[in-house]
């Protein structure tokens, strides 16, 4: 019965923000995204182990195009955790393609901060799937972080939430 109850919902915010957007209203959904997930660090070799990562950034997603389906654009400031010691600010602005139920973005993040007390800077090139209005998201991605004068490379593959766009579409459902 829950199940039943979560996909009459899930279906209901949907249409608010598909009649909201045909009618003009929604020019576009605010982002603030809760990932975590495993970072595998690969090199050098004795980096090598799994930790926990895990970003927090706000900003917005916003499809272009006529009709449901367009590009992508996705800005985003945050900020980045390893387990390994990272502690950075990130910057991304995704591009893509996609409907208002999915969409595949690919996301250059620049990465600066401080990992073991040495200054840090880097880029993370992820692909992201966005799932319903952006309220999920998987992202898979290379980092590669400089410190210490060595490279350091980690893969990560983050599970993200988005909050912001949940209330966004609520919103747009009391409307119709």
């Amino acid at each position: 019965m829950r199940i039943l109850a979560a996909t009459a919902l899930a279906f209901s915010l949907l249409a608010a923000v598909t009649r909201a957007r045909a009618a003009e209203e929604v020019d576009a959904t605010p982002v603030l995204r809760l990932s975590v997930g495993p970072a595998v660090h690969v090199a050098p070799a004795a980096d090598r182990s799994t930790q926990v990562a895990f970003d927090v950034t706000a900003g917005y997603a916003r499809l272009f195009g006529k009709g449901d389906v367009g590009f992508v654009l996705d800005p985003e400031l945050g900020y980045s955790f390893d387990g390994s010691g990272l502690n950075a600010f990130n910057l991304t602005c995704g591009v893509g393609f996609g409907v208002l139920v999915a969409a595949v973005t690919y996301d250059p993040r620049l990465i600066v901060g401080k990992e073991q007390g040495l200054t840090a800077v880097g880029m993370r090139n992820s692909l992201m799937l966005h799932g319903y209005l952006d309220m999920v998201s998987l992202e898979v991605g290379h980092q590669m972080v400089s410190y210490g004068g060595a490279l350091h490379q980690s893969v990560q593959f983050m599970l993200g939430v988005n909050p912001a766009a949940l209330v966004f579409a609520v919103a747009h459902l009391q409307k119709l």
